[in-house]
C-alpha cells in the first residue's frame, strides 16, 4: 500500500503503523507518496478490514493506494 500523510507526520504515522497486526513492513519514501506499507492478509475480507478499519482511519493518512500481490 502507498500512503500520503499531513505534513510532518510521516514518523508518528510510521510508528503507529508499525504497531499493527498485518502490517509487516512501513517505510518512509520521498516522492508521490510518503509511504510504503506492505501488509499480510489471507483473504479479500481480511485485507479489506485491515485497511479500511485500521489504516484508513489513522488520522495521519490523507491518502491510500492498494496494490494486491500474490505469492507464487
Amino acid at each position: 500500500m502507498l500512503g500520503k500523510v499531513t505534513p510532518n507526520s510521516e514518523k508518528q504515522v510510521l510508528t503507529s503503523l508499525k504497531k499493527m497486526h498485518g502490517v509487516k513492513s512501513a517505510d518512509i519514501t520521498f516522492g508521490h507518496y510518503d509511504l510504503v506499507v506492505s501488509v499480510e492478509a489471507s483473504d479479500e475480507v481480511e485485507l479489506q478490514n485491515l485497511v479500511l478499519t485500521k489504516i484508513r482511519q489513522n488520522p495521519g493518512i490523507t491518502k491510500t493506494l492498494t496494490l494486491i500481490t500474490q505469492k507464487i
